[in-house]
């Protein structure tokens, strides 16, 4: 199957669960926000897992967030595809369950607002982290929906 590959970068909150902010009416608090960088070069995946080669584009973009300029991209020497982020969560937790987070689809919009009204909260950091891929095929027999993997991304560095 034929798919472009994108990585996920993670925004990670350094708040005590406690002072984590609750999102909306659900209860849940805010752990995390996170985007999707799509990488326009072509692969074969034909197990579906992550192409050979995929993870090597995902090192060569750099991600990062501070305070002062917001989120960074930095593109490496031999990076020769373009990119783009395609998709937005939020990550909220549930303080009776400490290590799960419930990853929740959302519009740009959202996460940026999120992003403006917690500025303060979010952990500085020159290389966000990269721990899970998403296929998104091209071809007409895959049904045309992205699945998502574990793994292989490591930090951007």
């Amino acid at each position: 199957m034929r798919v472009r590959v994108g990585y996920e970068r993670v925004l990670l909150l350094g708040a005590a669960d406690e002072e984590l902010p609750v999102v909306g009416s659900s209860g849940l608090r805010l752990s995390g926000l996170v985007f999707f960088v799509r990488f326009g070069r072509v692969f074969e995946s034909a197990t579906g897992g992550e192409p050979a080669g995929a993870s090597d584009l995902n090192r060569l973009l750099w991600v990062s967030f501070d305070r002062e300029d917001g989120i960074g991209f930095h593109p490496l020497e031999g990076l020769d595809c373009d990119w783009a982020v395609v998709s937005w969560l939020v990550e909220e937790a549930d303080l009776s369950e400490p290590e799960v987070a419930y990853p929740r689809l959302v519009e740009r919009e959202v996460f940026d607002e999120l992003l403006e009204r917690h500025w303060d909260l979010f952990v500085e950091d020159a290389h966000l982290s990269s721990t899970a891929y998403q296929l998104f095929p091209l071809d007409a027999a895959s049904g045309g929906l992205p699945s998502l993997g574990v793994g292989g991304g490591g930090r951007s560095a």
